[in-house]
């Protein structure tokens, strides 16, 4: 007998020491955000940028790919649009252990790829050996999968456990939300060379066809084992989705205005600000123009100086380039003041009650000239260029499209009279990428 109450008190300690999910699962309601009159069926063209240089998520890593990737595959969990709380995907259920460390995933039973077989515990460990290989190029997802240890399968293989290194906010994301691919197609590939080729998936789409620096199509699949959820009803309605690719945005707003394309998004505000003048079709009510607001955090734009390289590794000559930038008329002259400059990273944390105590970088040219003498800079007296050691202060501004350059004509021309030096190099979008993902820039914009 004492036997037995012993076991019976470990059993019961061992299923109070995890804390099983989803609490209160969506997937049997109907998404109310879903019109339940949308009609399947038609195809959708968007844009989404340039010819990529490679559709896997895991090696380009750009919104493009993501989009892409996601609509073909699936992660262990997914997120409610409405709570923002974690939901059931190739996982059923999951556990957290009372430490936090642990995160035990179940696989769905019915869970399949596209060609019928069963989506299992190997797929999710056999993805993430693949991601966290140092001989693959798979750099910014290695970051939250590192927090991880190798994940092991449990309950009889029908379950896969992550055990994190240190507790941390987002180790939950990280082991329920990577896409998870099919070991049994890709194990004996190079996966540094699939960029294209994705016969078997196990989301909504499959790879229909490309056509480089054309487009991509994607076709619904009819035969995706989440077809019945109800939540899920109303949604990837179309049976196809084309992208098209261009290399200058311009070029596809052309496209957009010739009917090309169905959606076109609008990051250019002096583009916002004079759709209806330029268009009588946004005057007629046959495009129509809708700014979208939600909750999320606000994000920003801005230069962005390369911390590793001389002269940026001075925190007074990157102050003196923050004093270099004009950015009240920068904002009302060719933006429409339909921006608003920012103080800090984290603008959300602030409101009128709570104001941010951060002063505003002004326009102060000769506040720059002062931090830059500081810094050890002297004009050169025949050249009018500042130097230091024998070397000239300039640098070359990276671009990546060609609009963003008359922003960049005042800013070298306050240079100029500060006796800073700044030469424009423009690259596409792909060049950019490479050059980011190796540090090899000097300046340039970028968003965050």
């Amino acid at each position: 007998m004492p036997i037995f109450i012993t076991a019976m008190v470990f059993f019961s300690l061992q299923l109070c020491a995890q804390e099983f999910f989803p609490k209160q699962t969506a997937i049997t309601r109907p998404d109310p955000i879903a019109s339940p009159y949308a009609l399947p069926g038609g195809t959708i063209c968007e844009y989404l940028g340039p010819s990529p240089k490679s559709l896997n998520y895991y090696l380009d890593n750009n919104t493009m790919s993501a989009q892409i990737f996601g609509s073909m595959y699936e992660s262990l969990l997914d997120m409610n649009p409405q709570t923002l709380e974690y939901d059931r995907a190739l996982a059923e259920k999951w556990s957290i252990s009372a430490d936090k460390r642990e995160f035990t995933f179940w696989i769905d039973p019915k869970a399949r790829w596209s060609d019928g077989r069963p989506v299992s515990v190997a797929d999710v460990i056999w993805t993430y050996q693949v991601v966290i290989d140092p001989a693959n190029m798979t750099g910014p997802h290695k970051l939250s999968l590192e927090r991880l240890q190798p994940p092991v399968s449990v309950d009889g293989g029908r379950a896969v456990r992550f055990t994190a290194k240190e507790v941390h906010w987002q180790n939950l994301g990280a082991a329920g939300g990577f896409p998870i691919l099919p070991r049994h197609v890709y194990e004996k590939m190079d996966f540094n060379k699939l960029n294209f080729d994705f016969p078997v998936v196990s989301g909504p789409f499959r790879f229909q066809e490309l056509k480089e620096g054309l487009y991509l199509l994607l076709a619904r699949r009819r035969d995706w084992w989440r077809n019945d959820w109800p939540m899920l009803q109303g949604m990837y309605n179309f049976d196809f989705n084309r992208y098209l690719f261009f290399n200058d945005r311009e070029n596809a707003f052309e496209a957009f205005k010739k009917g090309e394309i169905d959606m076109f998004p609008v990051y250019t505000a002096s583009q916002w600000y004079k759709l209806e003048e330029k268009l009588s079709a946004v005057r007629n009510n046959w495009i129509v123009k809708q700014a979208i607001y939600n909750h999320k955090p606000v994000g920003f734009q801005g230069f962005a100086m390369n911390m590793r390289r001389a002269p940026f590794d001075d925190v007074r000559v990157r102050k003196a380039m923050a004093h270099l930038i004009n950015r009240p008329m920068l904002n009302h002259t060719m933006m429409y003041d339909q921006y608003f400059l920012h103080r800090s990273y984290w603008e959300d944390l602030y409101d009128q009650q709570h104001p941010c105590p951060n002063e505003m970088v002004d326009f102060n040219p000769g506040k720059a000239r002062a931090l830059l003498a500081e810094a050890g800079w002297k004009a050169n007296p025949q050249t009018g260029i500042l130097e230091k050691n024998g070397r000239q202060l300039s640098f070359v501004f990276l671009s990546r499209d060609s609009s963003s350059d008359k922003f960049l004509a005042p800013f070298t021309e306050a240079l100029k009279d500060a006796g800073v030096k700044m030469t424009v190099q423009n690259k596409d979008w792909s060049a950019w990428a490479k050059d980011m993902d190796e540090f090899n820039f000097y300046m340039t914009w970028a968003a965050w």
